[in-house]
């Protein structure tokens, strides 16, 4: 999908990703070159090649997981969701916009259908992705959605923190398990200035925290050799709303 200065990849037979971000033709969204241009075959041999050092094949673009993490099978993101194919329900191209909707298989591990929804404005060249997870199973299932989209580094990923900036520190939740964020007044991934809670990305270091905002709006500043590009990601913050991990979130 195409609107000015701007190109979307979408790739359904792979976890129905948005595989690429094409801004002034320079690339925004990390793409794992080992895996590009393969899909799975089925065979165990093959998914273990896929996956590498990781429990999962690490694809890159954009893609919906199932929160929490805890509840994922083996520690892995549900397979069929994450790297099986997607159907294309319908695509369409209007004067206003242009997009399409996808639907994944019913997952074998968790009883859930996936829908993802790209759609790109003609007015604004702002494209908005809408997930939703449909419950096939007769019981009841607590989890929610997690819009994962990974990026090229180096850059700065920014959040505004609000009249309670200071009590910064008491609005960050991190997940000591999953990186070394440590303390996070000495930590050297978060920080803080003018009301805003930045993290630097220039390392390949895993690390994961939530924060407490109370303004749905992330500011990515990427700073590549193709020169800098600059990325808004916005979305909604439920009042007193139940987080699967706790804290609207994101994941560095």
């Amino acid at each position: 999908m195409t609107q000015g200065n701007l190109e979307l990849t979408v790739v359904p037979s792979i976890g129905g990703r948005l595989m690429s971000i094409r801004l002034d033709g320079v690339e925004l969204a990390f793409i794992n070159s080992d895996l590009a241009g393969r899909a799975p075959d089925g065979s165990a041999e093959q998914w273990r090649t896929l996956c590498g050092e990781w429990g999962f094949p690490l694809w890159g673009g954009g893609k919906t997981w199932v929160a929490p993490e805890a509840s994922w099978p083996s520690g892995a993101p549900h397979r069929d969701l994450d790297s099986g194919p997607y159907d294309v329900v319908r695509t369409w191209c209007w004067t206003e916009s242009m997009g399409v909707e996808l639907q994944s298989s019913l997952c074998r591990q968790s009883g859930i259908r996936v829908i993802r929804r790209i759609e790109l404005s003609a007015a604004t060249g702002v494209w908005t992705t809408l997930h939703r997870l449909v419950n096939c199973f007769a019981r009841t299932i607590e989890c929610g959605i997690w819009d994962v989209l990974m990026l090229r580094r180096p850059g700065k990923v920014t959040l505004r923190l609000g009249a309670e900036v200071d009590q910064w520190r008491e609005r960050i939740v991190p997940f000591p398990d999953k990186g070394p964020v440590g303390d996070i007044r000495d930590s050297r991934f978060v920080e803080v200035a003018n009301g805003e809670l930045s993290t630097p990305c220039d390392e390949a270091v895993e690390l994961k925290l939530g924060v407490m905002v109370n303004e749905g709006v992330i500011k990515v500043d990427l700073n590549f050799p193709e020169g800098r590009r600059h990325l808004v990601r916005r979305f909604a913050i439920v009042d007193g709303g139940i987080y699967s991990h706790g804290a609207p979130r994101r994941n560095i």
